[in-house]
């Protein structure tokens, strides 16, 4: 038991408050404690009757208990993670991304046909974020080596394969891809920095870490800031903007956000 709680602690806090989130929801929804159609994306509700939880509860609703459940907590786990960890100790820059993709889902989702469930998208929306800023990744696809900055695309085609519904995935790629260029190609291609992150962000996030984490230790490790408050601000400054090469790549490397090669199925 011991070891499923270092596991569970283990994981990055925003990935574990999220995955928590699903999970309880799930739960709720299996054993009928609540209604899944109050829990749904319905702008009637939330403009007319003010049911303000629906914008946070249609990211989390990822169905009953059921194999596809399973599912979609491994791609949780792996993208929630992947990006998380990849802005560690640059909580506003992560949290500018949280925000940006998951308003822009909802937007592309109402233009769309007002889908109800922001699940999917938003996972494949940060998924799609980290594969393009970590392009040269090589990722284990059921026993398949696949290319980082192919990912999105192989995903999209099994999710054709077994019916799903490739347009919630285009709608996460679609925002995602919004990010990349409003925050990585616009402001070299044309000097535009459109999307900032408020400093003030860092120093809420850091006062939330220092409330929950008073005496430092491994949690606040997790988060990138160390034991030190001084020392985590002092980070968040020299961190400012998104790194330019992929992590354990060498220093002079640029940034390629649409590099990599074909994907590599069944062989080396």
């Amino acid at each position: 038991m011991s070891e499923l709680k270092d596991f569970y602690y283990s994981i990055p806090p925003f990935t574990r408050t999220f995955m928590t989130g699903v999970f309880i929801q799930s739960f709720a929804m299996t054993y009928k404690l609540i209604s899944p159609y109050s829990l749904l994306l319905d702008f009637g509700g939330i403009f007319k009757k003010l049911q303000l939880w629906r914008l946070v509860t249609t990211f989390l609703f990822a169905g009953p208990f059921s194999q596809g459940f399973l599912f979609s907590l491994l791609m949780m786990y792996f993208s929630l993670s992947k990006v998380e960890t990849y802005f560690k100790a640059k909580n506003a820059e992560f949290l500018t991304l949280i925000l940006f993709n998951a308003i822009v889902c909802t937007f592309y989702a109402w233009i769309y046909g007002e889908y109800m469930v922001m699940h999917k998208p938003f996972l494949f929306a940060l998924m799609y974020c980290w594969c393009k800023l970590e392009p040269d990744m090589t990722v284990s696809l059921w026993g398949f080596p696949v290319k980082s900055a192919n990912l999105p695309w192989v995903m999209l085609f099994l999710s054709i394969l077994t019916a799903g519904d490739p347009f919630m995935d285009l709608i996460g790629i679609a925002a995602g891809h919004t990010y990349i260029y409003i925050r990585l190609i616009l402001p070299t291609s044309h000097g535009y920095h459109l999307l900032k992150s408020p400093h003030i962000w860092s120093k809420w996030i850091l006062d939330l870490v220092d409330y929950y984490y008073p005496q430092g230790g491994n949690q606040r490790n997790i988060w990138g800031m160390g034991n030190d408050r001084q020392a985590a601000g002092s980070a968040r400054v020299q961190g400012e903007g998104i790194r330019q090469q992929p992590a354990g790549g060498n220093s002079g490397a640029s940034f390629r956000a649409f590099g990599g090669s074909g994907v590599r199925l069944g062989g080396n």
